[in-house]
């Protein structure tokens, strides 16, 4: 993880897939399997992370280069998806 912002970012993630299995957890037989649960979040969140961090400076390095149409599409793309994240969270 490159800052304490990652770590954060991780732990968030993580939160959010504890929310959406908590069945996985309360159903968990054990101790020890409750934390394998746990650890498997925080690893799938650490990984999701670490892509969206990578996918970030992809499209960064590509948006140096893009043109006003292609500005235009991705604006358009991005507010679309905004909206689409607000109505679904």
């Amino acid at each position: 993880m490159e800052d304490v912002h990652d770590h954060e970012l991780v732990l968030r993630e993580a939160n959010l897939r504890y929310l959406n299995q908590l069945q996985s957890i309360t159903d968990a037989p054990s101790p020890s399997a409750l934390e394998r649960i746990w650890v498997g979040f925080l690893i799938e969140a650490a990984e999701k992370v670490r892509r969206d961090r990578r996918d970030t400076r992809a499209y960064a390095s590509l948006m140096r280069d893009a043109d006003d149409e292609d500005r235009e599409w991705s604006d358009a793309a991005a507010r679309i998806a905004g909206e689409h994240w607000q109505r679904t969270n």
